[in-house]
């Protein structure tokens, strides 16, 4: 009972502090969207992970992240199988504590993505650089779109909120027919082809240069 009535204290005290109460403060850090890398153009049906990171964070306890996307054109996968609802991956930044509690975690069919956590006291407060969350998207149409940040803060155990800086407040997501996937890798192809190939031939003029170069020096001695 104490256990549960102290992480609602301290669930309350957080939540509140990052809204309302708390004073707030700049910082030097850094928040920004990054994709793993594709060779490929998406389609329909693709699938990819966007990670939300943040750089050069002061000593914080606390995130509240919350993003916007279009989902007739964007599936937000479920991360956690085990619970109700759509969740994403909480990162190795904060999250990476035992003492721990998760005051919001969900995606809505409406397009929003609320994430917010803080550490339990007595752990330690974190800063530095890492990954806040992960989520896993479905291409649904062709077309453009885009994921966007609209919140990113931190809190800290005092209970200060840190403002940082939120570097790409948007993903822009392109998805192709299947005809234009097929065009740019077909291009991405002969690109690939005619390197290799002028790449042969200066190998090839370099040898030629050396070993004529060569034979002089051995004719001249």
């Amino acid at each position: 009972m104490k256990l549960k009535e102290y992480a609602m204290f301290a669930v309350i005290g957080f939540t509140v502090g990052l809204n309302i109460l708390a004073p707030v403060s700049a910082a030097a850090a850094d928040v920004f969207l990054t994709t793993e890398r594709r060779r490929a153009p998406l389609q329909v049906d693709d699938t990819m992970t966007v990670a939300v990171n943040v750089r050069g964070a002061p000593s914080v306890y606390g995130v509240e992240l919350a993003l916007r996307y279009d989902p007739t054109r964007i599936e937000v996968l479920d991360a956690d199988d085990g619970k109700t609802g759509v969740q994403v991956l909480p990162g190795d930044f904060i999250a990476d504590e035992k003492r721990l509690f998760v005051v919001r975690n969900s995606v809505d069919s409406k397009g929003s993505i609320n994430y917010i956590l803080t550490r339990l006291n007595p752990a330690a407060p974190e800063a530095g650089s890492g990954v806040l969350a992960r989520m896993r998207l479905r291409m649904k149409q062709e077309g453009d779109t885009a994921l966007c940040i609209e919140t990113a803060k931190f809190g800290t155990r005092e209970g200060t909120v840190v403002l940082p800086t939120i570097k790409t407040p948007e993903l822009m997501l392109s998805v192709c027919t299947p005809q234009a996937a097929a065009l740019v890798n077909g291009r991405h192809n002969m690109f690939v082809l005619l390197s290799t190939a002028c790449a042969f031939m200066i190998f090839a003029v370099a040898a030629l240069f050396y070993r004529h170069r060569h034979t002089r020096r051995f004719c001249s001695a």
